[in-house]
């Protein structure tokens, strides 16, 4: 989980689009490549911790069953 405080939600897609471009670019030991599913959810005033939370995990599994390293946005 990454908090980035203060940040919309297209900043927090570029920074989505970053770490998954950097992920798809490594070259993990035993020469291993991976690819990465991610989830994003904006903080509302009315919302809690455990519903942000609900709602980025939400997007992330739809990252996944969608194809997966995509980026899912849940407002």
């Amino acid at each position: 989980m990454i908090i980035c405080p203060l940040t919309p939600i297209d900043g927090a897609k570029v920074l989505s689009t970053k770490i998954a471009e950097l992920t798809r670019q490594t070259v993990f030991p035993h020469d291993i490549r991976m690819t990465i599913s991610i989830g994003i959810a904006q903080h509302a005033p009315e919302d809690s911790p455990i519903n942000i939370m609900n709602r980025a995990d939400k997007a992330l599994y739809r990252a996944k069953t969608e194809g997966r390293d995509r980026i899912e946005v849940e407002l």
